[in-house]
């Protein structure tokens, strides 16, 4: 099984301005921990990875 991460998702899970915003970075983590149990391939589409490097500015490096 795989599962795709849209750039809503990527930004909350890296972002530490958004991180540890209460339920949804539990919801965040527990959803991440079964994925990784289960060993579950994620997908990053390369649009959405634009999105969170663009976003990230210069600390993308």
């Amino acid at each position: 099984m795989s599962v795709v991460f849209d750039s809503s998702f990527l930004i909350a899970l890296l972002d530490p301005a958004v991180n540890g915003a209460g339920p949804v970075d539990a919801r965040i983590d527990l959803l991440v921990r079964s994925l990784d149990k289960a060993r579950t391939k994620i997908i990053v589409p390369t649009p959405a990875l634009s999105e969170v490097l663009i976003g990230a500015g210069d600390t993308a490096p």
